[in-house]
């Protein structure tokens, strides 16, 4: 078990190492790690935020949870596919990562519940978009024969930020302030659109695909 766990690390990164678009595909893992980064902090450091703020408890938790999910399913079951071919992958891309970041920094700022669902809605769509356009990215730049490489390769990248991000978000909550997690989650995001920016280049992408 363990050399095929071995065998098949060691595929994923000779996927990379072997790419001729290895410049590209980094900034495709970049974007993985990035964009599930600043996800989890809304999952880790929601629940404690909205307690301290507004007294809200495990109901009022899960109802915003399902908001996220619902606008999820909603984008990624029926508007992505239009979405994308009207303004192009990559400016979708970009405009779901600072959608992603705007409603990080409405967490880190609200104080009232009204705001914070506002942002919440921005995190929800934007994750929507971000979710299945990093996905197409990574397979696009891809040689056919590596694909199932790199899509795992990538899937390990986002792994590795979820793995991260729940410790991370959780200590700058309790020794930085309430407010730390979610600016990182908006700098996460920031990063992330940058990326996008940068990766379109790289591809030379001029009209948005």
């Amino acid at each position: 078990v363990e050399k095929r766990v071995e065998a098949k690390s060691q595929t994923r990164w000779s996927a990379l190492q072997d790419s001729p678009r290895r410049k590209a595909l980094g900034m495709v893992l970049g974007l993985f790690f990035a964009v599930f980064l600043s996800m989890t902090t809304l999952q880790v450091a929601f629940a404690l935020l909205v307690q301290s703020r507004l007294g809200w408890g495990s109901k009022e938790v899960g109802y915003t949870f399902a908001v996220v999910g619902g606008l999820g399913m909603v984008i990624q079951g029926g508007l992505i596919g239009p979405l994308s071919r009207a303004a192009g992958e990559f400016r979708l891309m970009i405009c779901g990562a600072l959608l992603l970041a705007g409603g990080m920094a409405g967490l880190a700022v609200s104080w009232q519940a009204l705001p914070m669902m506002a942002s919440v809605v921005l995190v929800g769509v934007g994750t929507g978009f971000l979710q299945p356009l990093i996905s197409s990215q990574a397979s696009q730049v891809a040689p056919p024969a590596q694909q199932g490489a790199v899509l795992g390769l990538a899937q390990s990248c986002g792994g590795l930020a979820r793995t991260v991000g729940p410790v991370a978000s959780g200590w700058m909550y309790a020794s930085w302030s309430t407010q730390a997690p979610f600016l990182t989650g908006m700098v996460s995001a920031l990063a992330a659109a940058g990326l996008g920016l940068l990766l379109r280049r790289e591809t030379g992408d001029d009209a948005g695909r």
